[in-house]
């Protein structure tokens, strides 16, 4: 129906509410509770330019349309060997089209009793209690004809521990991180690098833990505390001869914008934050100032608490969860865009990029 779209990214994102009422998927500010039941809402979230304005006049082009293919791991999978399978999959169905963004989907394992765990869920419960998580991944892609088939890859950043910020337990910030990762992407040739994406994974005192894909969850007297890796995603596309095709090494960066507080909060005055298209408004602002040009976006998000976590927010990369000190988690839906190449940064830009937050009382 919209004639003039360019995808530039899809994703699954994951609203919740602690009340029997409904969630507004451009609200910016949403809760989970630790001690009854969180209420969780699944919906598909695209990214895209609006090249042209539709008009009744202008003969409609061709339009993209968006296939989406799910594969859940098994129980003992790493998930090096889920991309595995999901590529051979896609060797034996070849894709109609283009891959626009791989992601890795968080899946509930809802009742014990069960062995089947269900991705295409987008509206369900959790208490508050211990619970199977299993990691799925999520491909997106065109319906057009493409010459040859394409596979999918990836490579996983983990946040060191240097012992240099005590808010963030002593682990990497995420500026840390992306630096690590925008150099090995950009020595990368012969793949085509689809999107990032920072994912939170249990922390685990042994082992590489970014690799599992099935994990419990737990809350109460031994939570569960998490750790936000950089995912990238890349694809190499065989052509009808077999040959891969070659592409230009990217250069990334990103920049994160925090939805700015729109009042003082008090004791009886909750805080309230702008919705996602007055946040958009501001990015795309940032965007025409600079010229940067646009590589994937996604939604993070990122705990309000006192402290450290507040005083970082979505730079931090050690994510406490499931302790009984706070009944209510208060979360941000803050917007990471990645850009590629290089763009000046105009004067000012801090207050676009990320505004103050009044403090919480």
């Amino acid at each position: 129906e919209h004639d003039g779209l360019v995808l530039v990214s899809c994703e699954s994102v994951t609203w919740t509410s602690v009340g029997k009422r409904d969630i507004f998927s451009d609200s910016t500010h949403f809760k989970k509770t630790n001690r009854e039941v969180t209420y969780m809402l699944r919906g598909l979230r695209l990214w895209y330019f609006m090249d042209v304005v539709p008009s009744p006049s202008r003969q409609k082009g061709a339009m993209p349309v968006i296939q989406c293919q799910t594969i859940t791991a098994r129980p003992t999978e790493r998930f090096d060997q889920l991309v595995v399978r999901a590529n051979e999959q896609l060797r034996c169905n070849r894709l109609d089209g283009k891959i626009i963004s791989v992601e890795t989907v968080r899946v509930t394992w809802l009742t014990d009793n069960s062995r089947a765990v269900n991705p295409e869920l987008c509206c369900w419960k959790e208490k508050a209690e211990k619970k199977q998580i299993v990691f799925a991944i999520r491909l997106y892609s065109t319906l057009s004809p493409m010459d040859g088939y394409e596979t999918i890859g990836f490579q996983d950043f983990v946040p060191e521990k240097n012992q240099r910020n005590k808010d963030n337990k002593g682990y990497e910030l995420f500026s840390e991180v992306m630096e690590r990762s925008a150099r090995w992407i950009a020595r990368q040739h012969g793949v085509r690098f689809t999107n990032l994406q920072t994912l939170p994974v249990k922390i685990k005192k042994k082992g590489p833990f970014e690799e599992r894909c099935v994990f419990t969850e737990h809350k109460g007297e031994d939570p569960t505390h998490y750790l936000n890796i950089v995912r990238a995603y890349h694809v190499i596309q065989q052509d009808a001869a077999g040959a891969s095709v070659e592409y230009t090494p990217a250069r990334l960066t990103y920049r994160t914008f925090v939805p700015a507080q729109v009042n003082l909060a008090t004791s009886s005055q909750p805080a309230e934050f702008e919705d996602t298209r007055t946040l958009l408004d501001r990015i795309n602002q940032w965007l025409q100032i600079t010229g940067a040009r646009l590589f994937s976006m996604e939604t993070v998000p990122s705990r309000l608490t006192t402290g450290g976590l507040q005083l970082l927010g979505p730079e931090a990369t050690f994510q406490p969860h499931g302790s009984g000190k706070n009944l209510i988690e208060k979360w941000l839906y803050n917007i990471r865009i990645y850009l590629d190449g290089d763009y000046l940064e105009p004067p000012g830009a801090v207050s676009l990029v990320s505004p103050s937050i009044a403090r919480l009382t």
